[in-house]
């Protein structure tokens, strides 16, 4: 038998519960332009929530919108912010990206995400018609 068949997991034909998503080209450009490690450790941690576990860091966020989720990760220096929405049957959506520098949240985040959030929904209903 060949080594590469014996190193096989069964999660190499298995897919995850949920396909992740970016909302929009801006969502993924933020991930982007995160340092290398920060954005290992939000592909790790949004493993984790496709698999239907929960991430090493999570609250609910409702400022933004009913059932959206922040997820954070570290590094030496500073705190990073994940927000996103997985409610929606067809897949979990990455909504936005940022580094964090004070306790609160800057309503500038808040703005961003809020209406990445309504521009999904109203995409979502206008592919439903």
């Amino acid at each position: 038998m060949e080594a590469s068949l014996l190193m096989r997991t069964s999660t190499d034909t298995v897919k995850p519960k949920k396909e992740l998503k970016f909302c929009c080209d801006a969502a993924r450009d933020e991930l982007m332009s995160l340092p290398v490690d920060i954005r290992k450790a939000f592909g790790e941690q949004f493993r984790r929530v496709q698999w239907g576990q929960l991430p090493d860091r999570v609250e609910w966020f409702e400022t933004v919108g009913p059932k959206v989720l922040q997820m954070g990760v570290r590094d030496a220096h500073s705190w990073y912010r994940a927000m996103y929405i997985q409610s929606y049957p067809e897949a979990i959506y990455a909504l936005h990206f940022f580094q964090k520098k004070t306790n609160q949240t800057p309503q500038r985040n808040i703005d961003i995400a809020r209406k990445r959030l309504s521009d999904l929904n109203a995409e979502r209903t206008k592919g439903r018609k």
